[in-house]
């Protein structure tokens, strides 16, 4: 290991500590701060993907880095997908939309989450049904609907019955899908989604339409619009005049009329759409039901016009089959020939079969009503050549879509093991991170250890100096006193030599000279001159001795209260280490009766065998 990585192994570990405390010491009002926020992003780009799609993205990627930076879990992200992959389809880009739901799809599978899952498929399966992908999309939505049934919103669940019956519609499996629109409609009702029943009631009075019943439909037709009204959505409003028009047709052509004026009225005049166009081509066809064969020429070459103004194809291809129609109803075959035949150039560039093969037996009506029967021939021939290749463009259709499916499930299951592997290789980096910071910190641990254990040695080491620098000092204090004191005895020693002189002198001299006092009774006491000097020599000596052994005396008394005042005067003389000779001098007693003295002491004290000098010594 190289000396850059030991010194900056410490410091690294450290930072990594000081971070683990600091994220773990996050308040918790920072946090609910943070997810409010999580929340009020996630609010505004769910209102915003449909008015403002490039909005509700911006909101969905700011959202989607608060709950990275909050480490919530990557569950949070499934919504945030979703409404990525809705704003991206409100803005036609299928590709991100594909992107996002793969993403929300292998999240929820990562979690067990079967409801994101089965969200995923509706939208899925909404997606495949613009690209009519029927087949596709019809998987899709058969594993989306049950457990939506389970643990889905009601909104969720009439969205996906509601498709789901669109494509049944759209394979002639009228019933199955009646039922499909029924459930849906009973949701929205229970909901009170008002946007979802007019829709819904639109499909079903369509329904009803093809099925036969047009009771039925008249109701749900009527209710449509009502509904379209009451929410005011014009969109909605213009679908169900239309189809209204279309219902009477055939029954009340004034009843059809008005629905279609009252469609014009509801849109703007300007600018001019194709919801204008389509309006105008039914009323010019309701005409034509009405054989006023002028009225819908008007209408017709009115509104073809206006799409060769707007470039509109399919509009100048719709109305060119009008005006064939209308031609050869007048009898002008070559003209409605030329019609049909502008309409079929434009119906083949955009490569819609079905309308191509609609036109192609508009035209074969006219060769026959026109006698062309070579041109009828050679026609029908074509017809049943594009109706056997359409089938066979259906089933290859079919087949395509089959194998996009199992391509998307290969594709998905790929993605699946590969965030079981990236969930392995993530699993694995954090476990080494967490070895590396246990490592790290045992290091700084040990070293921390190891510090403080030399701190405390250093400081034994000054200690234990400084302790025998107090001991040699309190040991030479103490030679220093016992110094003192032995001058100090023998200063009292020399002192109570003097004082016994001057007491034997003056005993000598009393001896020979009776005094007497003034009054002539009594003598002068010699023994209390001497007895006061000897009183005056210890209360001196007691006074310098409790400086030095403040707390001998206090000690003595506590462990022989027998003793008596000579008794402790003699402890005293020992203490100050004086030999019995000198002892016996300064107590003016000979050196036997010391001895004596000595032996009665060690009875008291209860010494067998033991030292008095050392006994003494030991009281502190």
């Amino acid at each position: 290991m190289s000396l850059f990585t030991k010194s900056a192994l410490p410091s690294l570990s450290f930072l990594i500590v000081i971070s683990f405390v600091f994220n773990s010491c996050h308040s918790k009002e920072d946090r609910m701060t943070d997810q409010m926020v999580y929340y009020d992003l996630l609010k505004k780009a769910k209102l915003n993907i449909d008015q403002h799609a490039d909005s509700s993205l911006l909101y969905a990627d700011s959202a989607i880095r608060v709950v990275r930076s909050l480490q919530i879990g990557e569950t949070a992200l499934i919504s945030l997908y979703e409404v990525k992959a809705k704003a991206y389809q409100s803005v036609q880009k299928y590709d991100s939309v594909n992107v996002y739901l793969e993403l929300m799809q292998s999240v929820a599978l990562a979690n067990n989450d079967s409801l994101s899952l089965a969200k995923g498929y509706l939208l899925k399966g909404e997606l495949e049904a613009d690209n009519e992908n029927v087949y596709v999309a019809e998987k899709f939505l058969l594993k989306s609907i049950p457990i939506l049934a389970r643990k889905g919103t009601d909104a969720d669940l009439a969205k996906a019955y509601t498709l789901y019956g669109v494509m049944l519609s759209g394979k002639a499996e009228y019933k199955s899908a009646q039922m499909q629109f029924l459930k849906a409609y009973e949701l929205y009702k229970r909901m009170n989604n008002l946007n979802g029943l007019c829709a819904v009631s639109l499909n079903i009075a369509n329904n009803y339409m093809v099925i036969g019943s047009k009771k039925n439909a008249l109701v749900y037709y009527k209710m449509a619009y009502q509904t379209a009204e009451q929410i005011k959505d014009t969109t909605q409003q213009i679908s169900c005049l239309l189809d209204l028009g279309i219902y009477y047709r055939l029954i009340n052509t004034d009843s059809a009329m008005y629905c279609y004026q009252k469609a014009l009225d509801v849109l703007p005049p300007r600018p001019l759409t194709p919801t204008h166009i389509q309006v105008y081509y039914n009323m010019a066809n309701l005409y034509g039901t009405m054989k006023q064969w002028d009225k819908a020429m008007k209408i017709y070459t009115q509104i073809y016009n206006q799409c060769v103004e707007m470039n509109f194809q399919i509009g100048i291809a719709m109305v060119s089959s009008g005006l064939s129609s209308v031609s050869a109803a007048k009898g002008q075959h070559d003209l409605a020939e030329k019609y049909i035949l502008d309409a079929l150039k434009i119906v083949k560039k955009n490569g819609s079969i079905k309308r191509e093969i609609a036109l192609k037996k508009q035209l074969l009506e006219t060769y026959t009503e026109a006698g062309k029967y070579k041109e009828a021939l050679t026609l029908a021939t074509e017809i049943k050549v594009k109706s056997d290749s359409l089938m066979d463009i259906r089933k290859q259709l079919s087949i395509h879509e089959m194998e996009i499916y199992y391509q998307s499930e290969k594709m998905r299951l790929e993605n699946k093991n590969l965030l079981k592997e990236q969930a392995n290789d993530r699993l694995m980096l954090l476990l080494r991170l967490i070895v590396i910071f246990i490592l790290s910190f045992i290091v700084i641990l040990m070293f921390i250890i190891f510090k403080q254990k030399n701190k405390i040695k250093k400081q034994q080491i000054i200690d234990l100096e400084e302790k025998h620098a107090l001991q040699a000092k309190l040991k030479e204090l103490e030679i220093q006193k016992v110094d003192w004191f032995k001058r100090l005895v023998m200063q009292q020693q020399n002192e109570w030599a003097d004082i016994s002189k001057e007491n034997e002198s003056i005993r000598v001299k009393l001896e020979n000279i009776d005094l007497i006092n003034l009054d002539g009774t009594n003598k002068v006491d010699v023994s209390t001159s001497k007895t006061g000097n000897q009183q005056h020599y210890w209360e001196n000596l007691t006074v310098r001795f409790n400086i030095i052994y403040p707390a001998f005396i206090d000690k003595l008394i506590a462990k022989h209260p027998s003793f008596s005042k000579s008794d402790i005067q003699f402890c005293m003389l020992i203490k100050l280490n004086i030999s019995l000779k000198d002892i016996a001098s300064i107590m003016n007693i000979n050196v036997e009766s010391i001895y004596k003295r000595k032996y009665r002491m060690e009875e008291k004290m209860q010494m067998k065998g033991s030292d008095l000098y050392k006994t003494i010594q030991d009281i502190s």
